[in-house]
């Protein structure tokens, strides 16, 4: 499970384009995190984690476009933080 989380979170890094992280961007990446998790996860616990990786990618990556650098690795430490 945790696995399929990772590498959510991964491809949704990989797919913002833009220059930043609009509102329309945070709102993307949260949304398509929790349908990806939900299977896993209650709503709140979705809802709490997808926030939390959305912020730490975003305070490592503050060019949304950029995220598409994250390590696996990386993203894995960031959960870990999130799963508290």
């Amino acid at each position: 499970m945790k696995k399929l989380i990772f590498s959510a979170v991964v491809i949704l890094a990989l797919t913002s384009c833009s220059k930043g992280w609009s509102k329309k961007d945070k709102d993307e990446f949260i949304k398509s995190c929790e349908d990806r998790i939900s299977n896993y996860m209650n709503e709140d616990a979705a809802s709490n984690y997808c926030s939390c990786m959305q912020e730490k990618i975003e305070e490592k990556y503050p060019i949304s476009k950029d995220a598409k650098k994250i390590r696996q690795s990386e993203a894995k430490e960031m959960a870990k933080d999130c799963f508290r």
